[in-house]
């Protein structure tokens, strides 16, 4: 949802969005980023510790919740490729929807 309805209809872009996520998302989102389950690693064995990026894997803190998670389901669908997408294929293969929303809710609360 827009923050301020007005500006987003002018395309201010430093108008900023809110999104809804169940209760308790951002804290299951936080324990699945820093936390390995099974074989899929910590997205910040990649991103850094800060999800703010590293020389192998870009920023994530405080990017878009929908974008973020629009390209975690195209890479779990494969409809994504490249060498940076091969590298996420089996991290998301076992995630969930759900599992994919707690983390896309979590690093977007971060500050970039």
């Amino acid at each position: 949802m827009p923050e301020d309805r007005a500006r987003t209809e002018l395309r201010d872009d430093t108008s900023g969005f809110v999104a809804y996520v169940p209760v308790g998302s951002i804290a299951r989102g936080n324990q699945l980023a820093h936390a390995a389950k099974g074989a899929r690693m910590p997205c910040t064995a990649c991103h850094g510790p800060d999800l703010k990026g590293t020389a192998v894997a870009p920023m994530l803190a405080g990017r878009s919740p929908s974008y973020l998670f629009r390209q975690l389901f195209d890479i779990r669908q494969g409809s994504r490729a490249g060498p940076s997408v091969a590298m996420m294929q089996p991290e998301v293969a076992g995630m969930t929807d759900g599992d994919m929303l707690a983390i896309v809710a979590y690093v977007a609360s971060l500050s970039p």
